[in-house]
């Protein structure tokens, strides 16, 4: 038996200038992550994380912080497989046009009276739909290149935890850092549920949030979901895009 610690990056800045890179509260989140860590005494047979900035600066920040609290993991190893799915042009481009189609919409209502001079009204909406079409793209019913197919990124994850997987001895535990879809993913295969109900899943995810996941003769257990009791009440958030 082997166990994979599934762990969410923090908070990212989602539609504030640089999206790539945690927010204060995300920076926070991560470090609390390391105390976490630190405090269980846990040690993790290796570390692995994805290439994307916010995934590796929670990886930076939870390891720095358990090494103030006098504990040490081991060093990270990258993996291509665990990036957080990346919108097609296809994709991106049908996310524009609906935006557009909600603001010409919400104009012929009257502007004002609908609350489109709120500046927030713009990023929320963003993000309602984009969990649309991200639910559209799991279904396959956006032609999207074969590279950026929901079927190809289930593999890639797949793939990547297969690796992660082989390297652990039996009985050994992975300190695995990402994002929401390729997590989502995971707990969709051990539980074999479809493309969509993983999307759900993932607009479900907490920032630094951890899931547990055994892996016995080659199959996926889900343990737990979502865990985040480590994390402040106040500095809990789910923003479901980055």
């Amino acid at each position: 038996m082997k166990t994979l610690l599934l762990i969410r990056h923090g908070q990212a800045s989602f539609d504030r200038g640089e999206q790539d890179c945690l927010s204060p509260l995300g920076l926070k989140q991560a470090r609390r992550l390391g105390q976490w860590l630190a405090a269980r005494r846990l040690a993790p047979a290796g570390v692995w994380c994805g290439p994307l900035r916010r995934q590796l600066e929670t990886v930076h920040q939870l390891a720095e912080s358990a090494i103030a609290a006098g504990h040490t993991l081991p060093p990270p190893v990258q993996l291509d497989e665990l990036r957080e799915m990346s919108p097609s042009t296809g994709m991106r481009e049908a996310l524009a046009r609906r935006i557009d189609e909600q603001i010409v919409a919400r104009q012929r209502q009257g502007g004002e009276a609908t609350g489109m001079s709120d500046p927030s009204w713009r990023r929320e909406l963003a993000r309602k739909l984009l969990t649309q079409e991200i639910e559209r793209w799991a279904a396959g019913a956006i032609e999207v290149e074969p590279e950026h197919s929901f079927a190809h990124f289930t593999a890639c994850v797949q793939r990547g935890l297969s690796c992660i997987g082989d390297a652990l001895p039996d009985g050994g535990c992975g300190l695995v850092i990402t994002s929401a879809g390729p997590v989502a993913v995971a707990v969709a295969t051990a539980l074999e549920l479809s493309g969509v109900q993983a999307m759900r899943l993932a607009a479900t995810m907490i920032h630094a949030a951890v899931t547990e996941i055994r892996i016995t003769n080659g199959e996926l257990r889900l343990i737990s979901y979502n865990s985040a009791h480590h994390i402040e009440q106040g500095d809990i958030s789910d923003t479901n895009v980055t």
